[in-house]
């Protein structure tokens, strides 16, 4: 309900400011029809979604991400205003003081308290809080008008995750739970971001990882 209302109200309000010329839209990968990139078999590559890629948002999030998209996209084409604007599709963050999956292990990790791992093979392309930050101002930098992923460009395993962990945390503890919900294996095709900013996101795993347990350990 807060993502449909603010971001209508911030559109919105987009009428009646001159001086506003760019819109910088933080959108998700789920707006993508998830048919594309799960199954109920594991699969052996990942999916790379272009942002041509079918849509059918795969739950409330991306159905309000998607809705705002359309708002946006209405706003641009019928009414009287010369504004820019990008749809940043965001894959799955992760960074300093946040409730994502990775920051909420290495707190449980610090803790010496066990981990709950839900299908070790699911795959996602994980992006650090950081990089996700510079990629929204290098697009804001760009002349560019529509939609555009802004993921790390890699789909990482979920084991892989717990592997980097262990480098930190040797006794780490971990308890895993078998489910019923389908695989994911889903990655950011970049091409577009890249050509569009000469950049690419910095940070890998590792790196981010390591920035998180620094900053947790300092508080």
């Amino acid at each position: 309900m807060n993502n449909l209302l603010v971001s209508h109200q911030v559109i919105d309000m987009l009428r009646y400011s001159q001086s506003v010329k760019k819109f910088i839209f933080a959108s998700s990968y789920l707006v993508y029809d998830c048919a594309l990139y799960s199954s109920s078999k594991k699969a052996s590559d990942p999916v790379y979604l272009k942002e041509t890629a079918q849509k059918n948002p795969r739950n409330l999030t991306g159905a309000a991400k998607y809705y705002a998209e359309k708002e946006i996209e209405f706003f641009h084409t019928n009414l009287s205003r010369d504004l820019q604007y990008i749809n940043a599709r965001i894959y799955r963050s992760y960074g300093e003081d946040s409730k994502d999956i990775i920051s909420r292990w290495v707190r449980l990790a610090l803790k010496g308290e066990e981990l709950s791992l839900y299908g070790r093979d699911n795959s996602f392309d994980y992006i650090y809080a950081r990089d996700v930050a510079l990629g929204l101002i290098k697009l804001a930098q760009t002349d560019f008008i529509g939609s555009v992923n802004l993921g790390s460009g890699k789909s990482v395993p979920v084991a892989h995750v717990i592997d980097t962990l262990k480098r930190s945390f040797s006794k780490l503890k971990v308890k895993e739970t078998k489910n019923s919900v389908h695989f994911e294996n889903s990655g950011a095709d970049m091409s577009l971001f890249k050509q569009l900013t000469k950049w690419m996101p910095a940070h890998d795993l590792q790196q981010g990882i390591s920035r998180i347990i620094t900053h947790e350990k300092s508080k």
